[in-house]
């Protein structure tokens, strides 16, 4: 008896302890993702500013669509490898409600992107912290998903926070004149940020929908990114065509090489 009882207590020991290294493990990926984030963030928030707020030739670059397809081909290519070295969900996904919250998402950051030629840049910061209330809307009336008032007012205290920090971080620089057209575009980003998050939702319901015999069934990240960056280069190539911007934006960039980088 006394065995046993040692035993289990030994079992007990060496599950509970499992059951820290696992959590410290994850502990870990959580705050290497974090600032990973973070770090990816800032660095393209610095790269995109160049690209649109410099002059090259002795003119600003115009050609959002371009970019815009440079930007989603180049995920689309990281997703493959993603899919090609871990492996695919193995789940039905709704690949059409995907292309459209892709091609939504795609319109709010050309929205966004495009208003940094018309407003400066931490007007546009500023504007774009309110994501997640038209986040919420959109939840709300396309995804049909309900929020807890700790949800609001966690939304609520993120947005006046950030916003907060994004006018004391920018109280000593100049933002110069910022022209209605401008204002107009980050509104329409911000409309197309609440389409993109009621589809997001729609999506992850109908997912569930096709696969009734998997529980909380839902596409791997690299699946995920990959269709949805799949269709927005689509739109985006589309665009960039029609606009004569893929051809403005690659002689742009094959004439000033700073611009490329």
């Amino acid at each position: 008896v006394i065995g046993r009882a040692r035993g289990g207590a030994g079992e007990r020991v060496m599950v509970s302890s499992s059951s820290s290294s696992s959590s410290l493990a994850k502990s870990a990926r959580c705050a290497f993702a974090v600032v990973g984030i973070f770090a990816a963030f800032s660095y393209f928030a610095i790269a995109q500013e160049d690209v649109y707020k410099k002059t090259y030739g002795g003119a600003r670059f115009a050609a959002t669509f371009f970019v815009l397809t440079v930007e989603r081909g180049v995920n689309v290519v990281f997703a493959l490898c993603g899919i090609a070295t871990f492996g695919g969900s193995g789940v039905r996904t709704p690949k059409g409600e995907i292309f459209k919250s892709g091609a939504s998402q795609m319109l709010a950051m050309a929205a966004s992107n495009e208003a940094l030629r018309y407003v400066s840049y931490p007007t546009q910061v500023l504007g774009k912290s309110c994501k997640m209330v038209p986040v919420i809307v959109g939840g709300l009336v396309l995804g049909g998903r309900t929020f807890t008032m700790a949800q609001y007012a966690q939304v609520a205290f993120v947005t006046l926070g950030v916003a907060l920090f994004n006018l004391a971080a920018d109280s000593t620089k100049s933002a110069g004149s910022d022209s209605a057209y401008g204002l107009l575009l980050i509104g329409l980003s911000l409309v197309m940020d609440a389409v993109t998050g009621g589809l997001q939702d729609r999506v992850k319901k109908t997912t569930k929908a096709l696969n009734p015999r998997t529980p909380n069934a839902k596409p791997s990240v690299y699946e995920s990114m990959l269709y949805t960056n799949l269709s927005g280069t689509v739109v985006a190539l589309v665009l960039a065509l029609w606009t004569n911007q893929l051809t403005t934006g690659l002689s742009a960039c094959m004439k000033h090489p700073a611009l490329a980088r």
